[in-house]
């Protein structure tokens, strides 16, 4: 079973939750701290999966723009150690 379905069977079919799709190999756990719980993913992780298909510098590029984007139930990235090759 994924993390992705473990996290989904855990839910009360009221709840809603905002997954970052194309991103579960980055999921890292769930955040219980506010009135719904939110995904939480791992920034390293995220890079991880871009790059398997562009170069880090566009991998950077478009997590920041078009993946790590805030609002109501949004996942949550966490800004984890991250070390760039020199980029």
């Amino acid at each position: 079973m994924t993390i992705r379905e473990q996290i989904v069977e855990q839910l009360d079919e009221n709840q809603v939750i905002t997954f970052a799709d194309g991103f579960d190999d980055a999921i890292i756990g769930l955040s219980y701290n506010e009135s719904e719980p939110r995904v939480v993913y791992s920034f390293v992780k995220g890079m991880e999966v871009l790059m398997r298909d562009m170069s880090e510098e566009d991998a950077v590029d478009y997590i920041h723009y078009n993946v790590m984007i805030q609002g109501e139930n949004y996942p949550i990235w966490v800004m984890d150690y991250y070390v760039n090759s020199g980029m």
